[in-house]
């Protein structure tokens, strides 16, 4: 649902600005093989090493995700990352800046943010606002923006704000603070643990 607000922003984080790369590769390739005699052995070294000449000149320095996680460090510093800063650069539709506010407040890996950001579950969200003290209004605010700006025709009504206050309420902040800590590891780590607890289900 967020895909093409995304994409028309260019607000994409560098991870997934490669993975377009490869997802238009992909599409080109199929329709190249369905409309062309070719063989895929000198098609598929062609395209992947376009995707890949695409990638290494893409300058992530110059990214909107990166400049926005400079932003962020620097608001942050002055402590001017407060909740309504938040929800007036969400209000704005500035998705990059709102992500890297949020990730430099938490001091988590702007993909992390974004992943939490961009689900259509709320759950995850609330516990991150929970964890870094957003309080319970503006926390009912953002979802609703959120799911606004996501796809309007799945936007929570008014009567949802009970139930994300609900789940505010109920969420032990001590809690909230553990599952911010494990979202604090680096990825790779995170995803070792994952696979050690997936071996022992």
């Amino acid at each position: 649902q967020f895909q093409q607000p995304l994409l028309t922003q260019n607000d994409l984080p560098a991870d997934l600005a490669q993975e377009v790369y490869w997802w238009v590769a992909a599409a080109l390739r199929r329709h190249i093989l369905k409309n062309f005699v070719i063989d895929q052995a000198v098609l598929d070294p062609m395209l992947e090493r376009a995707a890949k000449r695409a990638m290494v000149e893409y300058d992530d320095t110059q990214s909107v995700q990166s400049r926005a996680l400079q932003l962020a460090r620097r608001l942050n510093e002055l402590g001017e990352l407060t909740d309504g800063f938040l929800l007036r650069t969400l209000r704005q539709g500035r998705l990059s800046l709102f992500t890297a506010a949020f990730a430099a407040r938490a001091k988590i890996a702007f993909n992390t943010v974004w992943r939490i950001v961009t689900d259509p579950a709320s759950e995850s969200f609330i516990v991150l606002a929970k964890a870094v003290d957003v309080s319970r209004d503006a926390t009912a605010s953002l979802v609703i923006v959120l799911g606004e700006l996501g796809n309007a025709a799945s936007a929570r009504p008014p009567s949802a704000v009970a139930e994300i206050l609900r789940l505010h309420d109920d969420l032990d902040v001590a809690a909230a603070r553990r599952v911010l800590h494990y979202w604090q590891l680096d990825a790779g780590l995170r995803q070792a643990i994952d696979d050690l607890n997936e071996g022992d289900a």
